[in-house]
């Protein structure tokens, strides 16, 4: 545990060496609290220089022990802020001194995730003038031994194309998540980059398309893997409106789940809005039960200024 001060440094994504300290601490976060400290989009917007990542350091040439990752505040929408402390060094005020350090220099409001929501998180997030703003919730199911994928008139079930299939699927992904903050934002240079990642496999993003050759749904998997097990996600599923109450839904979240089992993956999460009742009807009823909440916190800055001032100021 840390018994002086950090060093703080800003990160430069073209150094591959500190992105290689970045990698082992996400590890080591997930490792402990079940869930990434950063979301691929953050560290998406972080290698394109979209997003600044503030290191502290025991020591000089150490590894790091907590990181904040910030998308600066653009009036009138607001910042976004990632932050995490490696697991050993927790409760000893690194993350109140590095939080404190992103305030003072990107004071405008901006938008956090508590990962998990636990007490140090919710308590760090109050002492800052932060309010919970939004629930997401982490579920995980077992993947079936057997799975009969069910079939739909007018319906087929195919792999995605790279080259070919994204301007489709990024449109079709934001009419989908239209009122989505993050998801339904997403552009072809993100895909693209999602496709240079190490656990993008084409075989592993399914898509329905209608008589007419459209696109008209997907469940894109994501499965990486450790030395211990093949780890599996719905890391983003969704129907176009037009096709909605026909079944797709269930078709994909079976197709996903013979996929999984062909590629040795015995667990899958997911991750839902909390208010999203539709979905989370279809998750449980294929087997899926809440493992993690996670909640967004919003901090207005102008009424953390007055709420901080002192009475009669």
């Amino acid at each position: 545990m840390t018994n002086h001060a950090p060093t703080l440094s800003t990160l430069s994504p073209s150094d591959p060496e500190a992105s290689q300290r970045v990698t082992e601490l996400v590890r080591q976060v997930t490792a402990a609290d079940g869930v990434p400290p950063f979301s691929d989009q953050a560290l998406v917007d972080w290698r394109a220089n979209d997003r600044t990542m503030i290191a502290a350091y025991e020591h000089v040439g150490g590894p790091i022990v907590a990181a904040a990752l910030i998308n600066a505040p653009h009036p009138p929408a607001p910042g976004e802020l990632d932050l995490t402390v490696a697991p050993e060094h927790r409760g000893a005020g690194i993350g109140s001194l590095l939080l404190a350090e992103v305030l003072d220099n990107h004071p405008g409001d901006l938008l956090t995730w508590a990962h998990g929501n636990g007490d140090a998180a919710r308590a760090l997030a109050h002492k800052h003038g932060f309010v919970p703003s939004r629930t997401l919730l982490q579920l995980s199911a077992p993947v079936p031994n057997d799975t009969t994928v069910p079939s739909i008139d007018g319906v087929t079930v195919r792999t995605f194309e790279p080259g070919r299939d994204e301007h489709e699927w990024v449109a079709l992904n934001a009419r989908v998540f239209a009122d989505h903050p993050e998801q339904g934002k997403l552009t072809v240079a993100d895909l693209l980059s999602r496709e240079n990642e190490s656990w993008f496999n084409a075989g592993d993003f399914l898509v329905l398309t209608d008589t007419s050759g459209s696109m008209i749904a997907y469940n894109w998997l994501k499965i990486t893997a450790d030395d211990e097990a093949a780890h599996g996600e719905v890391y983003a599923i969704g129907v176009a409106h037009e096709a909605s109450g026909k079944g797709l839904g269930r078709l994909l979240m079976t197709a996903g789940m013979a996929r999984l089992r062909t590629r040795n993956v015995t667990n899958v999460t997911l991750y839902v809005e909390g208010d999203n009742e539709p979905a989370l009807a279809l998750y449980r009823s294929t087997g899926f039960t809440v493992t993690t909440t996670s909640v967004q916190y919003q901090r207005n800055a102008e009424r953390s200024r007055r709420t901080s001032q002192p009475s009669g100021q």
